[in-house]
Order: structure tokens, then sequence, then C-alpha cells
């Protein structure tokens, strides 16, 4: 499969896709009953409960501003990951390698079945990942959002705000305006400069929104995802236990065409497969 650079993957995403005015309802993931419970009060009353302590905000003692602000304690990571539906340890590498190496034998169509299954598994992953980093950048340039009224007041709850705050945030954000959220931070984004927000987030961005509006496949999707890179490097590493560093020499692999190589990072169970395919 032929891989694009950073910079090349942005010249595409910027010249073809065009972002319109058009909001459907968002992919937003499932989660818990109880903690959709919790967020539908916060989110039906902006001084609903806290997501902390779940006192009501006027008497909860973990903000020091209005709703939504910046808390003294900090939800903790594993609830916020819960909120996203994201694990806090994932084997990237691995799967990447499956993903490539499987790819090869489905379109000769003899991965019986094994490259949708993956794709399947993956791709809730990927997709809420890259929602959720949006949502932790747009805190950086969410000034440069404009002035439309009916979002203006939530997204302003993202500035100066830490990072981890900023996912809980966008999670209700999102569940609330859907996809009009994520329209307005690709033009919040490209107002933005190469350190904080700036075109590689504005591409982030219409990669996932081309996705959930069905403009391109969920393998499109996954492939763009796996080499794109934000302004600090590697795309994946907002999440420390992926350990989405070492998937470079996969992708090197993959854009030489050295599918042996490729083959060695795979699970066993895709390398037995494989081989007995004669996939290499």
């Amino acid at each position: 499969m032929a891989k694009l650079d950073a910079w090349s993957i942005n010249e595409v995403w910027t010249s073809e896709l065009t972002i319109t005015d058009t909001t459907t309802a968002a992919n937003i993931p499932a989660v818990d009953p109880f903690v959709t419970e919790i967020w539908e009060e916060v989110l039906s009353d902006m001084s609903g409960l806290c997501p902390n302590c779940l006192q009501k905000m006027e008497k909860c003692t973990c903000f020091s501003g209005p709703p939504f602000a910046t808390p003294k304690v900090p939800m903790a990571k594993d609830k916020i990951l819960n909120l996203w539906q994201l694990p806090s340890e994932w084997d990237l590498v691995t799967d990447v390698a499956n993903f490539y190496s499987l790819y090869n034998l489905f379109i000769q169509g003899r991965d019986d079945g094994r490259f949708a299954l993956l794709v399947s598994r993956i791709l809730p992953l990927v997709q809420n990942y890259t929602d959720m980093v949006i949502g932790g950048e747009l805190r950086h340039v969410v000034s440069k959002c404009g002035k439309d009224p009916i979002l203006v007041e939530s997204l302003s709850t993202l500035r100066q705000t830490l990072r981890n705050d900023a996912w809980v945030k966008w999670w209700a954000i999102r569940k609330q305006y859907g996809l009009e959220a994520l329209e307005l931070a690709v033009k919040a984004f490209k107002k933005g400069k190469n350190n904080l927000g700036g075109p590689r987030w504005a591409t982030i961005t219409r990669v996932l929104l081309a996705m959930l509006r069905g403009e391109i496949s969920k393998t499109m999707f996954l492939d763009t995802c796996f080499c794109m890179q934000h302004n600090g490097g590697q795309y994946f590493s907002k999440l420390s236990g992926w350990y989405g560093w070492k998937v470079r020499p996969v992708l090197d692999l993959n854009l030489a065409g050295d599918m042996e190589g490729v083959l060695r990072y795979a699970s066993r169970d895709v390398r037995e497969f494989v081989q007995g395919a004669g996939g290499v």
C-alpha cells in the first residue's frame, strides 16, 4: 500500500477535501451507562454535576471557575480513557504490522475475512484517539474558532486547561454538537501556527471528518492515520502505553515494499496465516 509522508498528506487533504456547513450526527463512542448518566446531567445543565465528585457545581470544591473550568483535582486518566473507550495500553506496532500484512492478502481475496475483523477491532481505537487528541490540541487555538454563537461558549472552556481536562470537555462538546464542533476545529487549526494547531492538525481533523461522513473508507482512514505526524512528531505519542514511537520501522518497511520485514513485527497467528497462504 502506497504511503504518504506528512507533507504530502497535508497537500492532498488541503486540496481535495472541502469542509461544508452540513452537520450530521456525530459518531460518538459508546460509554459505560454510569458515565453516560453523569454526563447527560452535566450537558443538560451547565451548572450540573461535577464529573470528579458528582456534587452540584455550586457546592463542588474541585473547580475554581465556571462549569467545565480547569479542576483543582483533575479527573483520573483511566476515567478519561473510559469516556473515550480507549485502553491505556495497546500493542500498536503489532497491529499496524498485522494491518499491512493482511491487507496484501485482502486485495487478492485470500485473507479469509481476517482483514475485516482486524479493521473492525482497531478502527474504534484509532477513531476515538484521533477525536480525543483533536480536543487536546484545540485548547491552544480555540480563540480562533470565530464567533459562532452556538459553540463559542462551550469551546471557550477549553482555553487555558490541561490536556487531560481538555479531553474530558471535548468529549462533552462533541456529544452535544456533533460534527459541527469538528468543522470549527478545522477552521481554528488553519489559523494556528505550526507549533500550535496549524496545517497538520487541520489535516488530522479533516481526515476524521471525511471518514465520519463516508467520504473515505475505513481502510484509507487507518492507513492515513498510521503515517500522519503532528507538530511534536509521531501521531500516536499522546498515550505512552501505545508505544507509538516504535511504529516508524514498520511504516518504512511497508513503504519500501519489504513485506517480509513488516511480517516480522506481526503477531504470531498472523505470521503463520500469511506464510501458510503464501502471502510473502
